[in-house]
C-alpha cells in the first residue's frame, strides 16, 4: 500500500458515521442495509454519504443487498500504519 492509497482510505472514514459502520461491520459481521442504518442510528441522508463513500474506497463490499466490511483491505491499511516507514525524513 502506497500513503496517497492509504490516504484515500482514511478520506473515506473521515466521519464518525462511516468509522462506526466500519466497527460494525467488522465485530458483527454482513449486514443489510435496514439493519446497518438501524445499528449506526443517525439520519439517512448522512448514513447515506457515508455508505458510499465507504463503497467507493472498496472498504465496505456488497453483494446480494448485504454490505460486508473489506477485512483484506481494512488488515492492509492498519498493517500500513503500524509498519514503521524506510523512508529517510525526520
Amino acid at each position: 500500500m502506497h500513503k496517497d492509497e492509504a490516504s484515500r482510505l482514511f478520506a473515506a472514514l473521515a466521519d464518525e458515521n462511516s468509522v462506526k459502520l466500519a466497527k460494525m461491520l467488522n465485530n458483527r459481521g454482513d449486514m443489510n442495509y435496514d439493519a446497518l442504518l438501524n445499528v449506526v442510528g443517525c439520519n439517512i441522508m448522512a448514513f447515506n454519504r457515508s455508505l458510499e463513500s465507504m463503497l467507493n474506497s472498496k472498504l465496505v463490499l456488497l453483494n446480494n443487498d448485504i454490505y460486508s466490511i473489506n477485512k483484506e483491505l481494512l488488515d492492509t491499511l492498519l498493517k500500513f500504519i503500524v509498519t514503521p516507514c524506510s523512508c529517510t525524513h525526520k
